[in-house]
């Protein structure tokens, strides 16, 4: 009890509560500036998934015969939280070198690029969430989506991502070739996560087997069978959370490592 009431407690506590406070003002401020006298903003990107999740659930039913009205939203919510998931990534992969003049001329907390990059894409998720919402009048999940189960789903994929961003931003600024090599790896992964073909929730057969070793669809999974109407599959809860405590304990080690070495990298 006296060391979380410490002084060095108390004080890494404000510096992480104002390193939030920081970062979620700047991924407002890059939204605002990224669309600056746009008539839709960021509903661009959520257009161009309507227009996307739209294309796919007409043609692949009718290529491979599967019934529409259960593919579809299993599509459209697979498609959203992926895109939540990859641009995560694919921006935290740049998340110090695109911050080069905070690091450069101010002390930065190390944790606000990524958390920037996090929150960004968060605000542009819960558009997403609108056009989700439009797709399920359509084409009804199988049960009400669980809100519960979404919240605690979100939280720890968020927590994931986190700490994801966190090292893909120092790893990014020590080799510039990392972001382009995140971009070709998700590129493949999203063809080996189920989100275009679907699998069983006991995760049977050789497609079963390449779901169940793939982290990327127990982070999706999470979130995407909450909004379908069902609970969090227990192994990908499982995962997720095992992913929250080693994860973090990875990224605090190398951010301890490595992190002073950053303002000379970038």
């Amino acid at each position: 009890m006296t060391v979380l009431y410490s002084p060095a407690w108390r004080r890494q506590t404000i510096v992480l509560w104002h390193s939030v406070q920081l970062a979620s003002l700047l991924a407002w401020h890059q939204i605002r500036s990224n669309y600056r006298r746009s008539v839709l903003g960021p509903w661009w990107l959520t257009l161009g998934i309507g227009v996307q999740i739209t294309a796919i659930a007409i043609i692949f039913p009718a290529v491979f015969g599967t019934d529409r009205a259960d593919y579809a939203p299993y599509l459209a919510a697979g498609i959203v939280v992926w895109n939540l998931v990859a641009n995560v990534l694919i921006e935290g992969a740049r998340g110090y070198t695109e911050m080069q003049s905070f690091l450069l001329h101010a002390e930065l907390s190390p944790v606000v690029p990524p958390l920037k990059v996090l929150f960004q894409n968060l605000i542009v998720f819960f558009h997403h969430l609108v056009l989700l919402a439009l797709w399920f009048l359509l084409f009804p999940p199988p049960g009400a989506p669980n809100l519960l189960g979404f919240l605690a789903g979100l939280t720890v994929l968020l927590i994931n991502l986190a700490w994801l961003s966190q090292i893909f931003a120092i790893v990014g600024a020590r080799f510039r070739d990392y972001p382009p090599l995140v971009v070709a790896a998700l590129n493949i992964a999203f063809f080996l996560t189920p989100i275009l073909w679907q699998v069983d929730a006991e995760l049977h057969g050789p497609t079963g087997l390449l779901a169940f070793l793939n982290p990327l669809h127990h982070m999706v999974d999470s979130v995407r069978s909450p909004l379908l109407g069902g609970e969090i599959p227990q192994g990908s809860l499982f995962v997720g959370l095992g992913l929250v405590f080693l994860g973090i304990s990875a990224a605090i080690l190398i951010v301890s490592r490595f992190y002073w070495r950053v303002p000379y990298w970038v």
